[in-house]
Parts: structure tokens; C-alpha cells; sequence
């Protein structure tokens, strides 16, 4: 059409002509640069799925666990200088909770039995900050203190930094960022060392007390010693490293074996007792108490395996081929039918809704389960958690026929049942510990051989998502 009107404008007006010329060549290079734009992107892609362009960029990707260390102080740091305070979530618990506890161990630190608890935890985490505090001489600590925010990042980074070494040991550096960039994108994660509370320190000992169980020749006095600290610390996690052990010797399990395993876990045990038995319960009396009410909340146990099947789906992906061989084995497909039913029978007996006074609230399992619903239960968390039972059986299967101890997958599953015993399990108190555990399997099942560009994708559109969310909510 345009050359058309070029020759007629041309023929009435030589002016109106050369503007029309001058109009048709820039339509045309235009029309050329888009054209080339598309043929060297679908060559792109064909490189990319047909000739894997992943391997091609292995050689030369550098990526080493002080990159990744490096991508969450740059991220956190910003904010601490700031003294960020935050709103609503795990800033929310810093200012209400947590700081209050610090406070109260810098003007008695040595009253650890019979301290006015405002904190759910042991009291570990803000005995060391208390004192701290109080040998350097300041009459309280506060969001603004520079000093303790750099220690609470200090104590919450060198678990991560531990954990990225050994994911990035034996593994090609692309492989290794692509697994490692769940836990340096995961919003809870981030906002767990920025922020004063036990999220931070307690995901960093359970990450070293996960190597520790994994690790070949696992040493028994530091397991303990470990344990001990988390049941101190963060006790919500001391349940996840007793399935961890079980995970370990899953393989070789009898009585004899059991029994020394327990006996890894008898200091932090001992601990726990001391405090429950005083308190009277798994709560310090109270506020406190009151704010967590006690029983079997089996409607947290299917938001677990829905959050499983989120990060499994994500992780799988990575390697869904050889997950997806499983199915050919009975037992795993018998295994995966009983967990099925299981799930199913939850989901039967249980409101599945979500509700704010029943603690069905803080994940996105409860944003998204009224979208199909059957009376009170909803059939979207009763697809995502039958998801996230059957990828746990897979990647258990895997494991096994590999010969690959079951600490990821214990450790995995034992933190969803714990939660059951949590009102409003939130999701930062399971994220964090799937992603450890779904990138310590994965790890040890990823082979580059196989790998594509595709299989990055769910991983990548996670970590975009954590990434804006932390940035959204921290500097905008």
C-alpha cells in the first residue's frame, strides 16, 4: 500500500513524493530488522531445545557460593543500614515478640527459667543477643541498632553460606545457581535475616544440621551439639532433624540403629523436657500460650504437602524424566496410592476453606482454596496436596534406587507433620525448610546429561517472584 501511495503522491507532488519514498524505506527497514529479530531468536530457541544450550554455557558460567552469599547481602543490606522496620509478618513479630524477649535477657540475663516470656521459643537466640547487648553497655536494643541487626544477619547468612558450598560442590556452576537460586530468592528466607526473631538463626542451624546428618562419615558429637542449639533456638525445626536421622539410616534401620540414632538427638531432647515440664506445655504461659492454641490441626498437614507440590514441581522439573521412570516400579506406585489415601481422608474429615479465626490464613495455599470449592472443602487444596504427596514418593523412590540416603526426604516430611501440631502453620515456617531440602535431593539426583533451558523456567519464574516480593515490600 505505501509503495502505491509513494507513486501516486510522486506523480501530483513531487515534495509529497520524496516524503512518501523517504516513508516506504523506513516502513521497509523496519519491517527488515523485525524480521531478522525473529529468525535469530527462533534459531535461538532451537539451539536451546534441540542442541542443548545449557551445556554450552556450563564452561563458561561463573558461579561460586560467595556469588550467592553475595546476591542476599546486597539485597538485605540496604535495608539493615536503614534500620527497616517493616510491617505486618515476621517485622510485625520482631517489634511485638522478639525484641521485647531480647530486652527483657539484656536487664536479667541469667533468669532463664523464669523470664517473662513473649516469645513462643527457647530461649537461646535472645539470651546471646541480650547479653550482648549488655556487656557493650546499651540500655536496650532496637531496630535501629546497627550492631545487633549486622549479628542477626551474621547468624542467619552462615547456614545459607554452608549450604551453598555443598550444593555447588561437584556440580557445573549454572547447575549449581540454578538450584541454589530457591533459597537466595525466597522472600521468607530474606525477610528471616532481616529482621530480629528466631526465622534467621534457626534456618541456618538446620541447614548445618542437615549437612552434618548427610554428610558421609556424619560425626555424632556435632550432630548433637546441633540439635541441642536448635531445640535451644528454634524448636519448631528439632522434629524436621529427627526425620532427617531417621532419613540417614532409613537404609539400614533396626532397632540397634534407631536407637543410637535417638541418642543423637537426647541433648536437645533433655532440653525441651526442662523447659515443657516447667512451662507446662510446648508454650510459655500466658500471652503467649493464649495466642497458640494446642492440638492436631490436620488442616496445616494438607497446606504442607500443597506447598510441597509448588517447590516439588519446581525442583522436578529438573529432573522429571527420571521421576517419572519411578512409576514403573509397583511399590512406588502402591506407595503413592496410600499416601493418596490418606491425604484424601484428611481432606474428608477436615474444613479445607480458608478462615482467619480457625488459623486457615498466611499461605497461599489459603488464598487460592476457595477458587473450586465442595460445600466447606476445597478441591484446590485437596489437588495440590495428592501433588505434593506423589512428587515426595517420587523423589523418595529415586533416592532409594540410587542409593542415596533419605535425609532430604525425612527431614521433608517430618517438618509437615510437625506443622500439624502448629494453629496458622505459615508459610514461612515450611518454605524455607523445602526449599533446603528439595535442593539437597535434587543435588544429588540432577545430572547435567539431560538438561535443557525449559527446565530452568518454573524454577526462574519463582525465584522473579521472590525476588519482587522482597523488593515490593521492603523498599517500595
Amino acid at each position: 500500500m505505501l509503495p502505491i501511495l509513494a507513486v501516486k503522491s510522486c506523480q501530483i507532488n513531487p515534495w509529497l513524493g520524496h516524503q512518501g519514498c523517504k516513508l516506504r524505506d523506513k516502513v521497509q527497514r523496519l519491517k527488515d530488522n523485525v524480521c531478522g529479530a525473529i529468525d535469530v531468536c527462533s534459531y535461538f530457541w532451537k539451539v536451546c531445545a534441540k542442541e542443548n544450550f545449557v551445556k554450552m554455557l556450563m564452561p563458561v558460567t561463573f558461579f561460586s557460593p560467595s556469588t550467592a552469599l553475595g546476591m542476599m547481602v546486597l539485597l538485605l543490606l540496604p535495608a539493615v543500614l536503614m534500620g527497616h522496620t517493616g510491617a505486618g509478618g515476621l517485622a510485625s513479630d520482631a517489634v511485638r515478640f522478639h525484641l521485647p524477649q531480647i530486652n527483657e535477657f539484656r536487664n536479667t540475663p541469667l533468669n532463664l527459667l523464669e523470664y517473662n516470656a513473649t516469645a513462643t521459643t527457647l530461649p537461646l537466640y535472645h539470651f546471646v543477643i541480650g547479653t550482648f547487648a549488655r556487656i557493650f553497655g546499651d540500655t536496650a536494643v532496637a531496630n535501629n541498632d546497627l550492631p545487633w541487626r549486622l549479628l542477626h544477619v551474621f547468624l542467619s547468612l552462615f547456614g545459607p553460606f554452608l549450604f551453598f558450598k555443598t550444593l555447588c560442590r561437584d556440580n557445573a556452576p549454572l547447575i549449581a545457581a540454578v538450584i541454589c537460586l530457591p533459597m537466595i530468592s525466597s522472600f521468607y528466607v530474606l525477610s528471616g535475616a532481616l529482621y530480629f526473631g528466631t526465622d534467621g538463626p534457626g534456618y541456618s542451624l538446620l541447614l548445618l544440621a542437615l549437612l552434618l546428618i548427610s554428610a558421609r562419615e556424619s560425626k555424632r558429637n556435632k550432630i548433637s551439639t546441633v540439635s541441642a542449639l536448635i531445640a535451644l533456638t528454634r524448636h519448631l525445626y528439632f522434629l524436621s532433624i529427627f526425620g532427617a536421622i531417621l532419613g540417614r539410616f532409613s537404609q539400614e534401620l533396626s532397632i540397634i540403629t534407631f536407637l543410637r540414632a535417638m541418642t543423637l538427638l537426647l541433648p536437645g531432647g533433655l532440653f525441651l523436657l526442662i523447659y515443657f515440664v516447667y512451662w507446662g506445655g510446648t508454650t510459655p504461659p500466658g500471652e503467649v500460650d493464649a495466642l497458640n492454641p494446642k492440638g492436631l490441626f490436620l488442616y496445616s498437614i494438607l497446606a504442607q504437602f500443597g506447598i510441597a507440590a509448588i517447590w516439588g514441581i519446581a525442583f522436578g522439573t529438573l529432573i522429571w524424566k527420571d521421576l517419572i521412570q519411578q512409576f514403573r516400579d509397583r511399590r512406588t506406585w502402591i506407595l503413592a496410592l496410600v499416601v493418596s489415601i490418606f491425604l484424601l481422608a484428611i481432606w474428608i474429615y477436615t474444613k479445607t476453606d480458608a478462615s482467619v479465626p480457625d488459623g486457615r490464613f498466611g499461605s497461599i495455599i489459603w488464598r487460592v482454596s476457595d477458587l473450586v470449592m465442595i460445600g466447606d472443602r476445597s478441591l484446590v487444596v485437596l489437588g495440590l496436596a495428592l501433588l505434593g504427596g506423589v512428587i515426595i514418593v517420587l523423589n523418595s523412590a529415586l533416592l532409594m534406587r540410587r542409593g542415596i540416603p533419605l535425609t532430604a526426604m525425612g527431614a521433608l516430611v517430618a517438618t509437615i507433620f510437625s506443622l500439624g501440631l502448629t494453629y496458622a502453620a505459615y508459610q514461612r515456617y515450611a518454605e524455607p525448610a523445602m526449599i533446603a531440602c528439595f535442593s539437597l535431593a535434587t543435588k544429588e539426583l540432577l545430572s547435567s546429561e539431560s538438561l535443557n533451558i525449559y527446565r530452568f523456567i518454573p524454577i526462574i519464574i519463582l525465584a522473579v517472584i521472590g525476588f519482587a516480593t522482597f523488593i515490593y515490600k521492603v523498599y517500595m
